[in-house]
């Protein structure tokens, strides 16, 4: 994987932003992920000193929180970053100086093939299948891999007014790579389903929805509000009548991470 890039699918930048900060408030996606994680990596903390690569870093703000749960001495821990967003990139190697020792943040893959932790976290929409094995093969033996990303289960993406205007990128399309890995007899494959809660208390009103609630669906289906169809804006309007209904104005959505561990 040595010089090789992933690229962002096209998004509107401010909705996106925006959005996605708006979610993080009213959501409780976060703690749920690292609580599973947290379960999950037990293993991997008995590792010392530890090699991680952090596939997408983003600005860095959850690569923190997952190297915080590892519960390592930062001395102990290289850390390797990919990141295509260069100003993020640069915050995120910031960010992170006093949880590891950052060893490489770049662009593209690194050629290093030995990382005792991989962590590629809601990257793997912008990423091929195939991407995956190349990724495992980069792990050494014993070492893991942590896939974490919605599923095909969230409202956002499933309902049929919403089908042609979500970004369908879910656990689903990595299916058949999995497979394959896990019939090789070299890798142990393990999937932890995680449904979180996403308040939309305030986001509607009788003109519709209010801006912030505008820019969480900008985010939720990875489009710009405004291109969106009327279908679309009525399949908003049931997912929230519903959620009201049963669930005193929040909307279920269910994650997922997959746990990959490599034996030999």
């Amino acid at each position: 994987m040595t010089n090789s890039t992933y690229a962002l699918e096209s998004k509107d930048s401010s909705t996106y932003e925006e959005g996605y900060e708006i979610f993080l408030k009213r959501s409780n996606f976060r703690e749920r992920i690292l609580s599973k994680f947290e379960e999950l990596s037990v293993d991997v903390r008995t590792k010392v000193p530890l090699k991680v690569f952090d596939v997408g870093c983003g600005n860095g703000e959850m690569t923190k929180k997952y190297l915080q749960l590892l519960k390592a001495n930062p001395e102990h821990i290289g850390l390797w970053l990919t990141e295509p967003a260069r100003t993020s990139l640069e915050f995120a190697v910031d960010n992170l100086r006093k949880e590891a020792t950052v060893v490489y943040a770049e662009e593209t893959f690194p050629s290093t093939q030995d990382f005792d932790l991989i962590i590629a976290s809601y990257v793997f929409y912008h990423l091929t299948p195939d991407t995956l094995v190349n990724l495992s093969k980069q792990l050494k033996i014993h070492g893991s891999m942590a896939i974490m990303m919605g599923t095909s289960d969230n409202p956002f993406k499933t309902h049929p007014g919403l089908v042609s205007s979500a970004n369908h990128g879910s656990t689903d399309k990595l299916q058949p790579i999995l497979t394959i890995l896990e019939q090789t007899s070299d890798f142990k494959i393990s999937r932890h389903k995680v449904e979180t809660l996403l308040d939309i208390n305030g986001l509607k009103n009788d003109l519709g929805l209010t801006d912030e609630g505008k820019m969480l669906l900008g985010f939720s289906l990875n489009k710009n509000y405004s291109s969106l169809s009327e279908k679309a804006l009525s399949a908003v309007d049931e997912i929230y009548a519903e959620a009201f209904e049963k669930n005193a104005g929040k909307v279920k959505s269910i994650h997922e991470i997959i746990w990959i561990q490599r034996l030999k």
